[in-house]
């Protein structure tokens, strides 16, 4: 793999070496609650930069070194909700109280600029979409969480649609699921589909590269789904209950109860979830959309040291989820079962000896995925089934540690992450001319056992160079062992190495505005189906290539931000270039992989929030992007432009929220895709307090009733039409 640029590195040395300025003393303060007690197990952000630290039980916390004011601060709670963010004028001397307001319900619920969770580079562009705003939109998937991210984007159209970041799909947008890598051996990457929305605390994203902290898989950026937390102090209940009409026929349900358990806490939560086949515009049947899924968990917080543990089971299932396709009535392509079950430990706090912070985390889980695609028989043919039945472990291990070095902060880790005994059985159903007896089965190993291992050192440094002028550097090394036994391919063995690494220069604040230049270089690996499977897939017939070379990419982002109290824009460009890219090309209804040369994708992205007086706030986006080959072929999942608005009134004992959405059109498809008309969809949301524990919702989308496809995809179906959702959630 390619290393860092010879002039970038004589760049970094410079600076790295360059005079240093005096440091600015540590910014010490103290975070209290609305009802003045220590926010204890605070997670404490600045907005805009790569900065945070973890309140102690008195509510002390401590950057080190202070960001230059002024500036402003984000809260998240150990349960991961977000506070609006806090300004901080003037550096203090001494220690300074800082209290979190009570917020308007429903005043604020995207906060541009932080990710409490997640360690960001300082060119990258970060989102916090709060509880509220998943309770306010009530997404059915995980997905559908990003419609408020600018840049943000979905391969597909249904309940499995894959979310991705400045077009970067197909395993170039890393998921996370509470801070562990969420894997599936789709060609299209991993879409979560088994994540219960409900059961989100909040969702951080990141769009831009992320290779450096989060390794391969992260070119577009990352999504971390952040799950509820015990109510601390007191057995507690929380409760939602969901029912969908109009063009959706779905209902859910989630439980979770709470309780202090020795000197922690513990919550025990369940979900449920039925859909049956959706319409489009004008009533029409989108076949095979249908599916349903439960699972349940079990958390426990607690306390250690100078820190928080935090232990965490889940285990979840969706069955007979469709691929709703314009040809489904021909070939109907579904999930019989995708199940997966995870374990998960961390440790966050102040380890002390001379170490300002310590994050450590493990990972452990299993998936399983079976996929159908049933064809109906014709004139010639009789009735067939073709499946693949994929098993996998996985595992991984992540230690983040940070401290006060030559006058900026330093943070160390080690990142490894496993996929392993990864089975693939590929089969064949034939059936007589009644399509219901059975003639012949086949079942070959089109992965008989594969496994990945990827090993990651790396570093950030980040110090001030003046007044109003930061640095940001870091680099990384990762080695990549890959093995497969037996199935398609026989036995095969690939390794590889790759250095990255990113240099930003961030200046400001002036009058509240700070802009960053950031360049980076990534990588991402070949997944191990991409290298060894051979059968069936969502659209077709794939045939791996085991000769696959890793992507690389050279990444360059211009980023301004303004922030002030409850009002923020962000403005950003960005140019990715990337080499060797692994492209999926078919010939008929086959699909195979290559590498193909190199690829640019260019954009501009505007995103903002604001309080418009007491009881208004408003956020709006806006996106466009452009996807190039060598030889200047548009590439598959750039976006059309597209752009929305929000507006918000809060209530005294509620909510009213309107919002358009626009998208221009698809003009550019790829070489799996059609162009596609635009469209615009108009929603509408309310919600009522029915008392201090309990909230009805009532979210109208599609009013209009617009007929449209919502992806480029060629064999993509309608979208859904005006559907009416209504919810009842509470905590008790």
């Amino acid at each position: 793999m390619d290393s860092l640029p010879p002039r970038l590195c004589r760049l970094v040395l410079a600076l790295l070496l360059a005079p240093l300025p005096a440091l600015a003393a540590p910014f010490a303060a103290r975070l209290l609650l609305p009802d003045g007690t220590p926010a204890a197990g605070y997670t404490v952000t600045v907005v805009g930069h790569p900065l945070s630290a973890v309140c102690d039980a008195e509510g002390r916390f401590v950057l080190s070194p202070a960001p230059p004011a002024p500036f402003s601060l984000v809260a998240s709670s150990p349960e991961g909700e977000v506070s609006a963010p806090l300004e901080v004028a003037a550096l203090p001397v001494g220690l300074l109280d800082l209290s979190i307001p009570a917020a308007l319900r429903d005043s604020i619920t995207v906060v541009s600029g932080a990710a409490p969770s997640l360690d960001l580079l300082p060119g990258n562009a970060a989102t916090v979409l709060t509880h509220e705003a998943l309770e306010q939109r009530a997404p059915q998937r995980l997905y559908q969480v990003l419609e408020a991210v600018a840049g943000a984007s979905k391969l597909g159209d249904g309940a499995d649609s894959v979310p991705a970041l400045r077009g970067l799909g197909r395993g170039r947008t890393l998921i996370l699921l509470d801070g562990a890598r969420v894997t599936a051996e789709r060609r299209a990457g991993p879409s979560a589909t088994f994540v219960e929305p409900a059961s989100l605390a909040s969702v951080e994203v990141l769009r831009g590269p992320g290779s450096v902290v989060y390794g391969s898989d992260a070119l577009g950026g990352v999504l971390n789904a952040i799950s509820r937390d015990p109510d601390p102090g007191r057995f507690g209940l929380r409760f939602s209950l969901e029912g969908a009409a109009g063009a959706l026929d779905q209902r859910a349900g989630y439980l979770a109860a709470s309780a202090d358990v020795g000197r922690g806490g513990l919550l025990v939560e369940g979900h449920a979830r039925q859909a049956e086949d959706a319409e489009a515009g004008g009533g029409e049947e989108i076949f095979n959309s249908s599916f349903e899924g439960w699972g349940a968990g079990v958390r426990y917080v607690r306390d250690t040291g100078p820190g928080r543990l935090r232990l965490g089971f889940a285990r979840s299932t969706t069955e007979d989820l469709g691929k709703a396709a314009i040809d489904s009535r021909q070939i109907r392509a579904f999930y019989p079962e995708e199940t997966s079950e995870r374990l998960t430990a961390s440790w966050i706090g102040v380890p002390g000896g001379g170490w300002d912070s310590l994050e450590a985390a493990l990972f452990a889980g299993r998936y399983h995925i079976i996929l159908d695609r049933d064809r109906a028989p014709t004139a010639t043919s009789d009735r067939r089934i073709d499946r693949s039945d994929t098993d996998a472990d996985d595992a991984a291990l992540r230690t983040v540690a940070g401290r006060e070095v030559g006058g900026g902060f330093l943070q160390l880790g080690v990142d490894a992450h496993s996929r392993f005994g990864l089975e693939a059985i590929t089969g064949r159903t034939d059936f007589a001319a009644d399509a219901a007896t059975v003639v012949r089965e086949q079942r070959t190993p089109s992965i008989a056992d594969a496994r990945q291992l990827t090993s990651g050192l790396f570093a950030t440094w980040s110090r001030p160079l003046g007044a109003s002028l930061s640095l940001g550097s870091g680099v990384r090394g990762d080695y990549v062992d890959t093995e497969n036994r037996g199935g398609f391919f026989g036995d095969r063995a690939e390794s590889d190495s790759a250095v990255t690494g990113h240099l930003a220069l961030t200046a400001g604040p002036f009058a509240h505005w700070t802009t960053t230049l950031q360049a980076a270089r990534g990588f991402r690996s070949p997944t191990l189906s991409d290298r060894y499977f051979r059968g069936p897939a969502g659209r077709g017939f794939v045939t791996g290539n085991p000769g696959l070379a890793p992507e690389t990419s050279l990444q360059l982002d211009l980023a301004t931000r303004y922030a002030r109290g409850r009002h923020a824009l962000g403005l950003y460009a960005y140019r990715y270039r990337i080499d060797d890219l692994i492209e999926r090309f078919a010939e008929g209804d086959s699909f195979f992989f290559r590498n193909r040369g190199e690829a640019t994708i260019e954009g501009l992205e505007i995103e903002a929030q604001a309080a418009l007086g007491a009881r208004w706030s408003g956020d709006l986006g806006f996106a466009w992007a452009r996807g190039e080959a060598d030889g200047g072929d548009f590439i598959d999942d750039i976006a059309a432009p597209n752009g929305w608005l929000t507006v918000r009134h809060s209530l005294p004992r509620g909510y009213v929220y309107a919002r358009s959405a626009t998208f221009l059109e698809h003009d550019e498809p790829g070489p799996t895709e059609l162009a596609r008309p635009g469209f615009t969809i108009f929603d509408l949301g309310a919600g009522f307090s029915l008392s201090d524990e309990i909230e009805l919702r009532v979210t109208a989308r599609n009013l209009g009733d617009r007929r449209y496809f919502a992806s480029p995809d060629e064999t993509a179906d309608r979208a859904v039409g005006r559907s009416y959702t209504v919810g009842l959630s509470g905590r008790l």
